[in-house]
This record gives structure tokens, C-alpha cells and sequence, in this order.
């Protein structure tokens, strides 16, 4: 038997304080009434009192309280074999499992797990099947299964070399497990021995246990704890018209005192500007932020690395960056006229969305029929669509066949618009007006649908109150398409819609932004519901791909660009797209990757391919742990560090019973409360007197 939380056992110091308690209780007295104390002489006499503890079976019952609670709490268990009968001669099969993560290249971690791997082969019985296997984000099995001479198996682990990638306890588990069983009768049983460093991953909380039927052994390496520093991210940003900012996350994982660092950026054109290094002075375990300013001209991407100097895990001191500014998304503002009226709702959404460099946004103002001669056909261009009463059909017409053939449009609808105009996207409008004025405005905004894309972003309960936003005049729509939904209603009316028409999609405003007919344009929210709005509507930039070391080509293949023909890889490969994709499994070389396309003859970066950073983390499970995790029960509950596990101990059902322990303590304590109840209500019992005159 033994404890899942040994340190509980402390409370059983606790007993002492009920034998304390009955040890110094004064003895119960009995009152003796006496008429008169004046002819009994005064006799001076020292009385020496000797108590005895009392209430015996009491005091033993809340001893025993105390000793459940600890035990209770400290959760004991035993762990019950299964039932699979064995012959004695029945023999082992064996895999030896050994993790190669980037783990494993701190220090002189993987020399150990060599020098374990043999002397785990050497006390394994010549005539008992052998394999070996090694594991990180993936499985290779180096020497499948063998009896007899096991000259393969040595020359196979002195060749097992840590590589740049992630590590997966489960899976390595979970292959063991099917090679031990995959082939075995019902009543044969495996082992796994397990070696490793047993760094800590968060993920590997699961439901998935080791059969029963293997048996495991585990070995841990690199007990010593290295000084190890990670750059964990990088990110860029503009500042202004043509500042750009990088920022870049340094974590020291383990060290007995602070550290300072210096992180240094270096840029893949050798000619390019440098900046100069920042240092930080990071405490054990925190993380700090370094922020450089580089040289832009507003215009190329920026392509480099992120260094820090070399400690105990080299491959996680670089980090490469890859950024390419993101193009202003193109909007055309179509009204009837090009120069909007001040106070107009098409000047409230010019002035919304003026040019800057902190906007997303080229906006061209066009009026109907310069936008239907030239641009009416470039769907790439989301179209802000500003109803009034000079709108033509001809212009409708023009407007519609364009979201049929794949636009996107937000539509704003104005009081002269034609009840029938979105009839074809399932949307019927219908006039709600009142006179403007404090006592005449509707209902404010009261539903918003915040599960949608454009309104996600105010669903918090900072910014989910639209209260305060009312309409004087407002348009209906009624909604009669299944592709139509509503966004956001008031007073029963629908005031934002989406609708489909042939390929392209509507947001629909059932109000026009200006001063008489709400008062959104002076709320704060009208900036942010607009470009919500059109970020909605309008196609993003794809992100500079972060790939990990280990992906393969499978992986990224829907990643790439269309007129994609090869990529260059850090490695110096190159992959062209009519080779096969196995002949490129695991890319494990860390920089960027170049691509070359239809258009151009020469590379340009495409993305980035960096280790792990979760990899360079100290921390790490003892065996016992570990076992407690991925195994049916722990079968090495006290397991020394630096020593092989005895190959026979088997594993089994860890059975707890703590639970029950606790409903004893209950029953207990019910017996003893009525006890001393009982003992409080009966007569005392002889002791020396108490005399009342």
C-alpha cells in the first residue's frame, strides 16, 4: 500500500491534542451539603491530586477521528493485479522506447539515455524478444522485434541522436503498445522501457491509459537542471507612416539567479540598416519583452532573426521573422455624388474611413455611373452602396448584377428606396418613421447578434450596451430568404441584416448614418460597427505562414499560394510541385522557407520554420508521476532517480480508498458526538467532595 499525497500523513501529530485535552480536564466533583463547619477543627493539609484520564473509549474514538482525517486526505491505494496467468516460463516481449525530442540535446542528455537504452538490453534474458524504438513528434522503429544476438540493438543505440522536435509521451506510448499487442495471444504481457528526460507537457492530460497487460519501466536523464533562456515569440507592427516596431519574448526557464540577456535582430539582407541590441535581466521563471525600432521604408517586407547568445539549448536561443506589410483593403464609397454634403450620411462614412497610416482602408468616392462604367465588375472591391433619392434603377441594376456575380457590398438604405429594391436577396422593406425629437424617438438598439463575425467583437460586457443608440427614422426589413439574417432589431423592427444574392453577400443598414435619422454617427461604437463591417466583407491578407520544424509537405501544401511551382527549404532543398510529397517527410532545419512562383524568376521568402520554444522548459515529472499519468496505476511508487526500475514490477488497477475512509470517519463521528452527549447527561461519578455549607 501507499499514498498519492504522503505530506496529509502529517496531521497524524494532531493526536496528541485530544489525549492533551483529557489529560488535563479537571476531575468531576460531587457537592456534599453540610449544615455547619464551626466544631470541626481546621486541619492544615496538602493535598496532592493525582487525576486519571477520563472517558477512556471517548478519548480512543476522536484519537482515531484525527488518524482517518490524515488518512483520508493523504489518499492511500494498493494496486491490484490483474488477473492474466502466466506460465514460468512464459517470456517477455520488450520495446525499448527512447525519447529523441530537442529536448533530450541539453547537455549530456542523450549520452545518458544511450548508456540507460544498453544497460536496460543487457538485463533483459537472451531468450526474450526484443525492439527499439525512438519517438518525438513521431514514431521510428530503429529494430523491430528479435531474439538472440543483439548486436543490431547496440549498434542502433549508438547511433540515436536528439532531433529539433517536439516531443509526444502519448504517442510513443501508444505505438509500444500496439507493437507489444498487436501480435500477442490474450495472456501474453509486454513491457515498455520507457527513457527519457520526462519534461513536463501541459497537454498530456488525457482519459487514454497503458493497457494493464504492459508492464512499464522508466528511466529519467538530465536530473540537473541547466540554465536555459527561449525566445518564445516575435511580432511586428506599424507605427506611423513608415516606423515599425518588433517585439520579441525572452523566458528564462531554470537558474539559481537572475540573468541578463542580450537579444540581438539581424536582417537577411547583409546591407540592410541594423539596430542595436537590447538587454534585459530576467529573474528564474519570467519572461520579459524587448522592443526594437527598425529602419522601414514603408513599403518591403522585413525578413530576419532574433538571436540571443548560445546556453544549454542552442536551437531555441533563434527565432525567424517574416513580416510583409498588409496592403490597405480597397473600398469604394458610391453615392450620387463625389464631393458628399456636409452632415450627409455619406460624409459621416468618408470621415469614418479617411485615409491615414493607421487605417486598413484605400477608400475612392465615386458617384453611380463612374463606379458602374469602370469598377462595377472588380469584385475584389468591397462596395460601401449609399442610397438616396437621385439613385437611379439603372444604378440598382447595375448594383445587383455586381453582388451576383461574387461582390460584397454594405448596403445603406434610404427613405426613398423602393420597397422591392433587396427583393431578390429575400429582403422586403417596409418605412418606420417619427418626427425627430426627444419624445418621439423609437426604442433603442435593444438585440444584436453577437455571434456573428461583425458584432463578435462587443460581446463582452465592456461593450455588448447599445442602449444608448436610437433611430428617428428607420426602414424594416422583413426577411424572406433562408440565406438572410438578422443582425440587430429595435422596437420589433429589423435594422441590420445579411443577405445572399448569387455569389456575393449584403450587409443591409436599414437607416441612414446621419443626425436625422439616429444618433450613431456621434456614438463611440460607429467607427468600430463600420469597420467590423467591412473587415467582414472584405478578403484578408494571408498571414506570413509559422511553421514548426517536423512539418511536412503534406501539411502546407493548402497553404500555398495558387501559381506556387517550387520552394527552396532551409536545409538548401528544393521541392518542385510535381514531385511526390513523401519525398519531403519532416522538414527539420529551422530559417525561412523561399518560394517561387509563375511570375517571378527568382526566390522571396514565404514563411518562417522555427523549433518548438516549449521544448527548451526544465521542468520535469518524476517517474512516479509520470506513471500516474500514462500507465494504469503507478507501479514504481518510490523510484530512484538514476536507477533502472526492477524489471518485474508488474502493473495492476490502482484501487483508492480514501472515499470510503471518509464515510467511516462520518460514522465515527456521529458515534462519538452521541457518546459524549450521553456522558454529559449522567450522574458524576465518586471523586473527591466539594463542600457547601
Amino acid at each position: 500500500m501507499s499514498v498519492l499525497l504522503p505530506w496529509f500523513l502529517g496531521g497524524l501529530a494532531f493526536i496528541g491534542i485530544p489525549i492533551l485535552i483529557h489529560r488535563i480536564r479537571r476531575p468531576e466533583r460531587e457537592t456534599v451539603k453540610f449544615s455547619s463547619l464551626m466544631f470541626v477543627p481546621i486541619v492544615p493539609k496538602e493535598v496532592i491530586e493525582r487525576r486519571r484520564i477520563q472517558h477512556l473509549l471517548l478519548l480512543l474514538l476522536r484519537i482515531l477521528l484525527v488518524v482517518l482525517v490524515a488518512l483520508a486526505f493523504s489518499r492511500p491505494f494498493w494496486t491490484e493485479k490483474e488477473r492474466v496467468i502466466l506460465g514460468d516460463s512464459q517470456p517477455l516481449r520488450h520495446v525499448i522506447l527512447v525519447d529523441t525530442s530537442l529536448s533530450m540535446a541539453m547537455n549530456s542528455r542523450m549520452k545518458e539515455a544511450r548508456d540507460a537504452a544498453k544497460a536496460i538490453l543487457a538485463g533483459i534474458p537472451a531468450g526474450e524478444e526484443v525492439a527499439l524504438l525512438e519517438f518525438n513528434n513521431r514514431v521510428v522503429v530503429k529494430v523491430d522485434f528479435q531474439k538472440g544476438s543483439r548486436a543490431s540493438l547496440v549498434t542502433a543505440i549508438g547511433a540515436l541522436e536528439p532531433r529539433p522536435l517536439r516531443g509526444d509521451y502519448a504517442l510513443g506510448l501508444r505505438i509500444a503498445e500496439s507493437k507489444l499487442l498487436g501480435e500477442a495471444a490474450p495472456e501474453e504481457q509486454g513491457m515498455v522501457h520507457l527513457v527519457s528526460d520526462f519534461q513536463i507537457q501541459p497537454a498530456l492530460e488525457q482519459a487514454w491509459r497503458l493497457s494493464g497487460r504492459i508492464q512499464f519501466q522508466g528511466y529519467r536523464v538530465g536530473i540537473e537542471k541547466p540554465v536555459n533562456l527561449s525566445i518564445t515569440q516575435a511580432s511586428l507592427r506599424r507605427v506611423g507612416e513608415t516606423g515599425l516596431q518588433l517585439a520579441a519574448q525572452v523566458k528564462l526557464w531554470e537558474s539559481d539567479q537572475p540573468q541578463k540577456v542580450e537579444i540581438r535582430f539581424r536582417q537577411r539582407d547583409p546591407g540592410a540598416a541594423s539596430s542595436p541590441p537590447v538587454e534585459r535581466v530576467l529573474e528564474p521563471g519570467s519572461a520579459s519583452l524587448a522592443v526594437f525600432d527598425l529602419p522601414w521604408n514603408g513599403i518591403d517586407p522585413v525578413t530576419g532573426v532574433l538571436e540571443i547568445e548560445q546556453d544549454a539549448l542552442p536551437e531555441d536561443n533563434l527565432r525567424y521573422v517574416h513580416w510583409i506589410p498588409d496592403p490597405k483593403k480597397p473600398v469604394n464609397l458610391v453615392s450620387h455624388n463625389t464631393h458628399p454634403e456636409i452632415g450627409s450620411a455619406a460624409w459621416f462614412l468618408q470621415k469614418a474611413l479617411s485615409a491615414s497610416a493607421t487605417t486598413p482602408w484605400n477608400v475612392r468616392t465615386l458617384d453611380y455611373d463612374a463606379w458602374r462604367d469602370s469598377l462595377a465588375q472588380n469584385t475584389e472591391w468591397a462596395t460601401l452602396w449609399v442610397e438616396d433619392a437621385q439613385t437611379s434603377k439603372a444604378a440598382r441594376d447595375g448594383f445587383l448584377d455586381y453582388v451576383r456575380s461574387g461582390g460584397k457590398a454594405l448596403v445603406i438604405l434610404a427613405p426613398e428606396t423602393p420597397d422591392d429594391f433587396l427583393a431578390a436577396a429575400g429582403v422586403r422593406l417596409q418605412t418606420m418613421a417619427n418626427q425627430p425629437g426627444p419624445s418621439s424617438l423609437l426604442e433603442s438598439w435593444e438585440w444584436v447578434a453577437f455571434e456573428h463575425p461583425v458584432f463578435a467583437g462587443f460581446g463582452s460586457a465592456r461593450f455588448n450596451d447599445f442602449s444608448q443608440i436610437r433611430f428617428f427614422e428607420t426602414r424594416n426589413l422583413i426577411l424572406e430568404g433562408s440565406s438572410t439574417q438578422a443582425l440587430g432589431k429595435t422596437a420589433g423592427a429589423t435594422l441590420v441584416a445579411e443577405a445572399n444574392l448569387g455569389q456575393g453577400k449584403m450587409i443591409v443598414w436599414g437607416f441612414m448614418p446621419n443626425l436625422k435619422a439616429t444618433n450613431l454617427p456621434r456614438h463611440i461604437k460607429f467607427v468600430p460597427i463600420l469597420e467590423e463591417t467591412l473587415l467582414y466583407l472584405t478578403p484578408n491578407k494571408p498571414d506570413t505562414p509559422q511553421l514548426e520544424v517536423g512539418t511536412n509537405i503534406a501539411q502546407i501544401q493548402n497553404l500555398l499560394p495558387p501559381a506556387t511551382q517550387s520552394l527552396r527549404f532551409p536545409d538548401e532543398r528544393i521541392w518542385e510541385k510535381s514531385a511526390p510529397v513523401g519525398a519531403f517527410d519532416g522538414l527539420e532545419t529551422a530559417g525561412w522557407v523561399d518560394l517561387n512562383d509563375s511570375e517571378q524568376t527568382s526566390w522571396h521568402p514565404w514563411a518562417t520554420l522555427n523549433t518548438a520554444w516549449e521544448e527548451g522548459d526544465t521542468q520535469q515529472w518524476t517517474v512516479s508521476e509520470f506513471a500516474l499519468k500514462l500507465t494504469a496505476s503507478s507501479s514504481l511508487p518510490n523510484l530512484a532517480e538514476n536507477e533502472v526500475a526492477s524489471k518485474t514490477a508488474s502493473m495492476g488497477l490502482r484501487r483508492e480508498f480514501g472515499y470510503p475512509l471518509l464515510v467511516l470517519l462520518g460514522a465515527i463521528l456521529l458515534l462519538e458526538t452521541w457518546l459524549a452527549f450521553r456522558l454529559s447527561k449522567t450522574q458524576p461519578t465518586q471523586s473527591p467532595a466539594e463542600v457547601a455549607v
